[in-house]
């Protein structure tokens, strides 16, 4: 089970079953669905490095996910 921690937001913790390693994308797909949000841009976190959308997750990953936030 893959652990998506949606931080600076309200949806929190969301866990996603899974039999193979699939793509961060296809993960956060999931999670948000169950979370009822929509995903804008983000920037995920796994043991403290940043990952890209296209990164394989295996079960008992723990994802960060954060809002990509811009300013100046």
């Amino acid at each position: 089970m893959v652990t998506v921690n949606f931080r600076l937001t309200e949806a929190g913790e969301v866990n996603v079953e899974l039999n193979e390693p699939q793509p961060l994308a296809t993960i956060l797909d999931k999670a948000a669905s169950r979370a009822g949000i929509e995903l804008g841009g983000v920037i995920a976190v796994r043991s403290g490095q940043a990952i890209t959308l296209d990164t394989p997750i295996n079960d008992d990953d723990i994802i960060d996910v954060f809002p990509a936030i811009s300013g100046g």
